[in-house]
């Protein structure tokens, strides 16, 4: 999935699914100018993030949730572009 968003230092971030039980309780960021991401952070407990860009970058990021009873979700890797 891919988007374009206006300059900004800051992007704020949603994680891009939800579970059945309502059971998350960590969230594993993945964040990158590679089509791969990094870890950028791990073992979140907020579902919303900052994260920082810069203008004329692509970044690629996904999110890994884990649920109380050691279940995770893989999301796909997404794609946008600050202008």
């Amino acid at each position: 999935m891919s988007a374009t968003v206006p300059t900004a230092s800051d992007i704020p971030f949603m994680c891009p699914g939800n579970d059945v039980e309502d059971n998350i309780i960590f969230y594993d960021v993945y964040f990158d100018v590679n089509s791969a991401p990094v870890l950028h952070a791990s073992d979140l407990t907020a579902s919303e993030w900052n994260l920082p860009v810069t203008s004329n970058t692509i970044y690629y990021w996904k999110v890994i949730t884990k649920d109380e009873q050691g279940n995770s979700s893989d999301f796909s890797v997404y794609q946008f572009k600050v202008e």
